[in-house]
């Protein structure tokens, strides 16, 4: 069969969930200590991988639905890693950011 004689499904793209692995982030790390992606896996007991949580961290970042009284922030460790910090929008810091 050729490429050109497919016919293409109509098919919907499956959505994800990441609901269950945000709830778990937020419960593990929303203390508001700086972390790095490394600190973050271990805390989560490694069900997790990095790629997963920094996106999931973006998302915080960015404002996702469900999730919205909570925030990130990142900043460099001066060296090799960013570290995070997962916080209720509430209890954001004031002024310039805080150093870890």
């Amino acid at each position: 069969m050729h490429l050109h004689q497919l016919t293409l499904l109509d098919m919907e793209p499956k959505r994800y969930e990441y609901s269950k692995q945000m709830e778990a982030l937020i419960k593990a790390c929303g203390d508001g200590a700086w972390r790095s992606l490394v600190e973050i896996e271990a805390k989560l007991n490694h069900r997790y991988s990095q790629t997963g949580l920094s996106a999931r961290i973006r998302d915080l970042r960015r404002g996702v639905p469900g999730f919205e009284a909570w925030t990130a922030a990142r900043q460099s460790d001066g060296a090799r890693f960013n570290l995070y910090r997962i916080y209720r929008k509430a209890d954001a810091p004031q002024g310039r950011k805080e150093e870890r």
